[in-house]
């Protein structure tokens, strides 16, 4: 199963400008011709006018330019990451000038193509809609958490806040499938007017698109609050298409909104659960409803008083969907079976499944490009499981043949060679790069999607665990998810492969060669570790490693140790909410049993013990917990803001505070020693009596030693770089779990030491290698 790509000789970078250390830099954009990275695709759109897809990415803080002849892409930086729990209503496209409006954490972004640059706009509020007046290009934007439209002049950067409504309510976690937003904004250019719909209230706004004044509004008659769901903007007519969902999630309306003359239309529907991908055909005066819970799409046609349709499908389990208006054609996507359905909608009939796609996305978006009659899909973006790869796949329409356009090479995890002083560098997507320490390396490609984490055994053999989230078996029904464990022999690279039901996020290995990794929840259900006994068996359930107690948030379990010494498992997981604190379960593995349960701080995001103590930061608590293996007593001990990871100096646990910028020493005096540059760490070794730490800015990748024997920093790397936002400060995760960068995303960095004394430090965001010397 090895298969050999092609091979790269790197033209290094080497620094001598900081004290005595050679630093090789690889470059793995390199080999894809870019200049900025991207990962995490969440959302695309179409400009049909300038054949482009436009990608916002919620792994970098970057939005990316595919052309589509050529697939040539272009990244370009943006100040923050796209917020993957935002539908698709978070991002639009200026057909006038091709321009891209992402929302981001309480800001707009808006990306100019043509010039490869974008600008920031803050705003009070998060928002969660926006729309761009194509007569200006100024943008306005709407949310529950604002009473307001913020109106954006993109030319003077002024902000306006337009009150329309008096109800405010925070944007939170409101289910495991984010809602669309319940107040919509379009812009009617024509009319030079900027239309704004209130869910709550089911009352419309017009808005003078030049002045910001309010100019009337009127209420619509239908069903109040709960959820909405946009489906279309008639530019021509200029009628406005919505479709309407209670609190029960029960779809119950469809509305044409005629805002011209006022002749609404009101449809009733039967009432079926979650509607999904809900789209407008302009050609037709059509409104298309699949739906999540049921095989089923309603067409509404308004050209003939609301008629209804309904259009029997394969299956439930629908998100997206797109429409081929010449060829009067409707795409589905099912994320419960990882394919995409074709309707015939001038027979009103179901006439093929496109198989075999992977995992779907969760996020009301697909799209597709009429000049080549391509469907692009960001396979593996979906709120529910997180956001994976670095990558779009496209189906053409005409032939079916799937393709993958790779937007970035973001390493996730390296390991030695075994036998060797070259490692093994594996990227979020589906590459393997053979790295020599003097900067020369061979990308090999993997046969299965998003590796995550890398192990050698005591044979040397390799495990690399990936995946997304969930999977098929044994209660989740993905059928288009894969998750499993591929073993790579380290001197052919020939790959054999195990599945196991939903990724492996942490693992280890014991001293007999057993592999134990920790499993997702899908619903309220039993914990349990995943094993595989040796090289040769499957995984067998029932040779899992249970534990009595129960998970139901879906991303919990975090970190996963073993002790050889005491032959005992550490297992911390976070609380079921925000507000619980997290948990320490240390398991007997020889008995296989949960022997102690230990309640540390909120969101604990690492784990380190000596002979003695066991140790677990508390990032959101600013705290590290200390527990004596002997009588398991407890002891909280302060740290810094917002501790993230902990690293012994002999006996001695030091942390580094991800929100203060400081490594401190948690015994004696618990002096803290500020990083001489501003930034956020994010990871720190203890290699050859010396730390080594990694620290992000805005625009820097710095790279320290610590002696803590004289309690100096010493600058080993400088690595510029539009990073963006790399706080793990913030909610933009799967199931909003805090403490991390991204979904299965422990560290922006990871650094291990070579087998020939080098130290080598890889950085998922800039796509980059540094071997020190």
């Amino acid at each position: 199963m090895k298969n050999l790509l092609f091979v790269f000789l790197i033209f290094t970078v080497i620094s001598t400008s900081y004290g005595q250390h050679k630093v090789i830099k690889i470059n793995f954009l390199d080999s894809q011709n870019l200049k900025y990275n991207a990962a995490g695709p969440v959302l695309t759109r179409c400009d049909a006018g300038r054949n482009r897809i436009i990608t916002a990415n919620a792994n970098t803080s970057s939005v990316s330019v595919i052309d589509c002849e050529s697939n040539r892409i272009t990244n370009i930086p943006v100040d923050g990451r796209a917020i993957q729990h935002l539908k698709d209503e978070s991002f639009t496209i200026d057909s006038k000038t091709g321009n891209a409006y992402l929302i981001g954490k309480k800001c707009l972004y808006v990306v100019f193509p043509e010039n490869e640059t974008s600008k920031t706009f803050y705003t009070d509020k998060q928002f969660e809609m926006a729309a761009v007046d194509e007569n200006t290009g100024n943008a306005f934007l709407t949310g529950r958490e604002s009473n307001s439209a913020a109106f954006i002049d993109i030319e003077t950067g002024e902000i306006k806040y337009i009150k329309y409504t008096e109800f405010e309510e925070p944007l939170l976690n409101l289910n495991q499938t984010p809602p669309p937003p319940i107040r919509k904004v379009v812009s009617a250019n024509n009319l030079k007017e900027i239309i704004v719909v209130d869910g709550y209230t089911s009352d419309l706004f017009i808005i003078d698109s030049q002045t910001g004044k309010l100019i009337k509004s009127r209420n619509l008659g239908t069903v109040n609050g709960a959820r909405w769901h946009y489906a279309g903007f008639n530019q021509i007519t200029d009628c406005l298409y919505l479709v309407v969902e209670t609190a029960e999630r029960k779809v119950v309306q469809a509305v044409k909104i005629d805002i011209r003359n006022g002749n609404d239309l009101i449809v009733p529907l039967p009432g079926l659960t979650e509607g999904v991908g809900i789209t407008y055909n302009k050609k037709t005066d059509e409104v298309y409803i699949p739906y999540d819970n049921h095989p089923s799409v309603h067409v509404v046609d308004f050209s003939k008083n609301g008629e209804l349709t309904e259009i029997k499908i394969p299956q439930y389990g629908n998100d997206a969907s797109a429409i081929d208006e010449k060829n009067n054609l409707l795409y589905i996507s099912s994320w419960a079976y990882g394919e995409v359905e074709i309707i015939d909608l001038v027979k009103r009939k179901f006439i093929k499944r496109i198989p075999d796609l992977g995992i779907i996305p969760h996020m009301f978006n697909m799209e597709f490009n009429p000049n080549n009659s391509t469907l692009y899909i960001p396979i593996g973006a979906d709120a529910v499981n997180g956001v994976f790869g670095a990558a779009v796949t496209t189906v053409n329409t005409k032939n079916f043949e799937t393709g993958k356009i790779h937007l970035g090479w973001s390493p996730i995890d390296l390991i030695p060679k075994p036998g060797s002083n070259d490692f093994l560098v594996f990227n979020s997507e589906d590459e393997l790069a053979v790295v020599q320490p003097e900067g020369i390396y061979t990308l090999h490609k993997l046969p299965f999607n998003y590796p995550n984490r890398a192990l050698s055994n005591n044979t040397g053999n390799i495990y690399l665990s990936y995946g997304p989230h969930q999977s098929y078996w044994p209660v989740v029904y993905i059928w288009g998810a894969k998750d499993g464990i591929m073993q790579i022999d380290p001197v052919t690279l020939e790959i054999s492969d195990r599945r196991i039901p939903r990724l492996a996020q942490d693992m280890f290995i014991d001293e007999n060669g057993a592999l134990y990794a920790l499993q997702n929840s899908w619903g309220k259900e039993k914990q349990f570790l995943v094993v595989l006994e040796d090289e040769v068996r499957e995984f067998n359930a029932g040779r899992r490693l249970e534990i009595e107690d129960e998970i139901e948030r879906e991303t919990v379990q975090r970190i996963l140790k073993y002790d050889e010494k005491e032959k005992l498992i550490y297992l911390v997981k976070t609380g079921e909410k925000d507000s619980d604190n997290g948990l320490l379960q240390i398991i007997d593995k020889e008995n296989k049993k949960l022997i102690k349960r230990i309640e540390v701080g909120l969101t604990p995001t690492d784990l380190a013990f000596d002979e003695n103590f066991i140790y677990v930061t508390n990032f959101d608590s600013n705290s590290l917990t200390k527990i004596e293996k002997r009588n398991y007593s407890v002891e909280t001990l302060t740290a810094g803001a917002k501790p993230l990871k902990i690293c012994f100096a002999g006996e001695i646990p030091f942390v580094i505070n991800h929100n203060e910028n400081s490594l401190q020493k948690m015994s004696g005096d618990f002096r803290k020693y500020f990083l001489p540059q501003d930034g956020m760490p994010d990871n720190i070794r203890f290699i050859n009596n010396k730390f080594i730490l990694t620290s992000h800015s805005e625009d820097n990748l710095y790279i320290f030693s610590f002696d803590p024997r004289d309690e100096k920093f010493e600058l080993i790397h400088l690595e510029k770089y539009p990073y963006g936002d790399t706080s793990f400060d913030n909610n933009n995760s799967a199931f909003y779990l805090r403490g991390q960068y991204g979904d299965a995303l422990f560290e922006i960095t990871k650094i291990k030491p070579g087998n020939d004394g080098k130290i080598w430090i890889t950085d998922f965001i800039s796509g980059s290698l540094f071997v020190i010397k």
